[in-house]
């Protein structure tokens, strides 16, 4: 029974007429004995892509057409009488296979016939498919360094497919001048090679040949031209440098090597100290020092003894300037003599810290600082130098790094002492209050500073509070009052010793009296007298204030703080009298005065008394006594005759017993004189009389002739004493007794 055509999976339509045919009649087309029939169209070729293939074949193509590719069957594809090798079906009418290889001789070259075969069916067309001449077309880069190392590109046609099979190495081989380059690899494009170039001389040209296949199949490509180029340089960064050399240059360009190259950098005709090889753009080369001063030198870099050619046709690119060094400014631009300041140096190629001989070395009118250190801030290079001393000057100012010295171009000043203040400005003449003087150059901790008030009062050791500009020394003691100059040196210079200017004027000021209490006292002293006023010593204990009245030295003199003062008073004469306080020699100059007051006497009681003494007197008045002293005798005196039994009482109150009168008739019921003297002085006296006895009545009034008889006398002034006993006489007679009255 007959079916309608079948179209299979392979790609070819089949007929079958009857069932169970054979494998064996479907290869030989038909089986008369069952009356089958298979018919198989003949393949056709419509297209081959590429249309041209490189004679060591080896390229893929891709054949399409019609009834070219049967599930069922094999489908064979020949290029010329050789077979293609990996056929692959992509579908009825599409196919893919590796080209082999052109046959040899002059006739390879041209259209090739492709045919397909299926079973006993072929189908041939021999306008599709030609063989070509392979050929380089680029190369790049168009110039290699000398170094090698570079990736180079290589482009051309008809360079092969990635076919695999007999007689393909797993990479290419390129061969640049005879040298293999390495890592050589095809890349996406089947016609694009890369590898890594290899060492060559500069200024050849090198042809490029590929091998892509081994054995005796046309298998190497030789063609296009590149040139070598040696080590160049494209740029210097810095492109200048201090004359002292040991900074880095960084030198930009190209082949200047690979790992393992002997790279050297010179500048001039002197090799850099260092070369380091970074990459192969990039050296860096340690400056060298130039002796000879400041100047232009070109800079070069040889790889494996093949030197470098600026990138350009000048040398502007591989010009590198030395220069000197730039000294800018000093901060601060001076100081003291003495030195021990650290000054900062600012400017440019001051030095570098790679070693101990590169460390710079700052010298001021010659002489080499104590310390110098190059240090940086961001981007802000200087160089520190603690001062040497020196004397008074402009100093020049230069640097030597590498044994390599500046020009002076800057200069320092060194400057005495100067004083600006002084705190407090004055002070006693007995000194020891504590002085702050602040200035410049006035000292330090090493450069103890000597301070003088005057010519010849010393600040004893001067502590330093801020060194170089805050001493703070006690004031010396001196024995004149009024301005002083105060002078600092250190080390032996001095600050000016000048009276005009008032910054360093200090007042010496002697003691001054302002008040006393009280304003008046007793001639014989040993009062208290408090004085109120400045500059009276340094407090309890101090022994070099005197107190002086009227000339006299007060005793127990105390001094509370420096404004009061404290003594018993000496023994003065009546009047006014001055008062001065002494501190260490140095006396008051304010006139201040004390009313000295001698005993005064306001009232004797009683006022009169017998003119044969023995009355108890009591003298009231003022300082009649100083109860203080024991020692001071108290005078008490009638008429010029002293008073027995002294007793002074109180200041204002003093008992003794009247003497008798003098007997002088004259001065019997007249007032006296009564006078008390403390230590001989007297400012006042009162007065005390005499009286006669005096006798009132007697009894009896009469008696006998032969006498004996007791009389009585009333009357005053009768009693006497025990050494003048009354004498009573009677008509010029005396009586035998005081109490008889004698016989007539």
């Amino acid at each position: 029974m007959e079916k309608g055509p079948l179209r299979g999976s392979g790609g070819l339509d089949v007929r079958i007429y009857s069932k169970g045919v054979s494998n064996a009649d479907l290869e030989k087309g038909v089986n008369a004995e069952l009356r089958m029939n298979i018919e198989i169209p003949d393949p056709i070729i419509q297209s081959v892509t590429p249309p041209e293939i490189a004679l060591f074949g080896r390229s893929t193509i891709t054949v399409r057409g019609e009834s070219i590719a049967s599930m069922l069957f094999e489908s064979k594809v020949y290029v010329g009488t050789e077979l293609c090798l990996d056929v692959v079906k992509l579908n009825p009418t599409t196919l893919t296979c590796t080209a082999p290889a052109a046959l040899e001789g002059n006739d390879a070259i041209g259209p090739v016939a492709v045919t397909v075969a299926i079973l006993t069916k072929n189908g041939t067309n021999v306008e599709v498919l030609k063989y070509g001449l392979s050929h380089v077309t680029t190369i790049f880069p168009q110039r290699l360094e000398s170094v090698g190392g570079q990736k180079v590109t290589i482009r051309g046609e008809l360079l092969g497919g990635h076919g695999k099979g007999p007689g393909f190495p797993e990479k290419p081989l390129i061969i640049l001048a005879g040298t293999a380059c390495t890592e050589a690899e095809r890349t996406q494009n089947k016609n694009e090679f890369t590898c890594i170039s290899g060492a060559s001389k500069p200024g050849e040209a090198l042809a490029a040949t590929v091998i892509v296949a081994k054995g005796e199949k046309i298998n190497e490509i030789t063609d296009s031209i590149v040139d070598v180029i040696p080590p160049q340089i494209v740029s210097l960064s810095p492109t200048e440098g201090p004359t002292f050399g040991e900074n880095d240059v960084v030198i930009d360009g190209s082949g200047f090597g690979n790992e393992g190259e002997v790279v050297s950098a010179f500048v001039g005709n002197t090799p850099c100290l260092k070369t380091t090889l970074v990459s192969k753009t990039r050296v860096v080369c340690v400056a060298p020092k130039r002796n000879q001063g400041a100047g232009i030198e070109l800079v070069r870099v040889e790889v494996s003894n093949i030197p470098s050619t600026p990138i350009s046709n000048t040398t502007d690119s591989i010009q590198y300037g030395y220069v000197d060094f730039g000294l800018l400014r000093l901060d601060p631009p001076k100081g003291p003599a003495y030195g021990n300041v650290t000054v900062n140096i600012f400017g440019r190629y001051l030095g570098i810290k790679s070693g101990k001989h590169m460390s710079p070395e700052i010298r001021i009118g010659g002489v080499p600082c104590i310390t110098s250190e190059l240090k940086k801030e961001g981007t802000t290079e200087f160089v520190t130098c603690v001062t040497p001393p020196s004397v008074p000057g402009s100093k020049d100012v230069t640097i030597t790094v590498n044994d390599v010295t500046s020009s002076p171009t800057l200069s320092y000043e060194y400057r005495s002492p100067e004083i600006f203040t002084l705190s407090p400005t004055g002070g006693p003449t007995y000194g020891g209050v504590t002085v702050d003087v602040r200035g410049e150059g006035l000292g330090t901790e090493y450069d103890a500073p000597l301070v003088k008030f005057g010519k010849g009062s010393v600040c004893e050791h001067p502590d330093i509070i801020v060194p170089h500009t805050h001493l703070r020394c006690l004031l010396p003691s001196t024995v004149t009052p009024g301005a002083t100059v105060v002078t600092v040196s250190v080390n032996g210079v001095a600050s000016e010793a000048a009276t005009s200017d008032a910054r360093s004027n200090f007042q010496y000021a002697p003691p001054t009296i302002a008040s006393m209490t009280p304003t008046s006292g007793a001639t014989y002293g040993d009062w208290m007298l408090e004085i109120i006023g400045e500059n009276f010593g340094r407090g309890s204990g101090s022994s070099n204030t005197r107190v002086l009245v009227g000339g006299l030295e007060c005793r127990d003199v105390d001094v509370v703080g420096e404004r009061t003062v404290r003594c018993l008073s000496p023994p003065s004469v009546p009047g006014k009298t001055k008062v001065v306080v002494e501190v260490g020699g140095v006396p008051s100059t304010t006139l201040s005065f004390v009313t000295m007051t001698g005993p005064a006497v306001d009232l004797v009681s009683p006022s009169n008394g017998p003119s044969y003494g023995g009355t108890t007197l009591i003298v009231s008045g003022t300082h009649l006594a100083d109860l203080n002293n024991v020692n001071v005798d108290v005078e008490v005196t009638v008429g010029g005759r002293k008073c027995t039994n002294v007793a002074a009482k109180s200041e204002s109150h003093v008992e003794c017993v009247a003497p008798a009168s003098d007997g002088n008739e004259e001065n019997i019921d007249l007032p006296l004189d009564v006078t008390v003297k403390v230590l001989g002085i007297s400012t006042k006296v009162g007065t005390y009389t005499y009286q006669r006895p005096q006798i009132d009545n007697i009894e009896p009034s009469k008696g006998p002739t032969r006498g004996g008889t007791q009389l009585t006398l009333i009357g005053n002034h009768l009693e006497g004493t025990d050494k003048l006993p009354p004498i009573v006489t009677l008509g010029g007679v005396e009586g035998t007794t005081a109490a008889e009255c004698p016989g007539k």
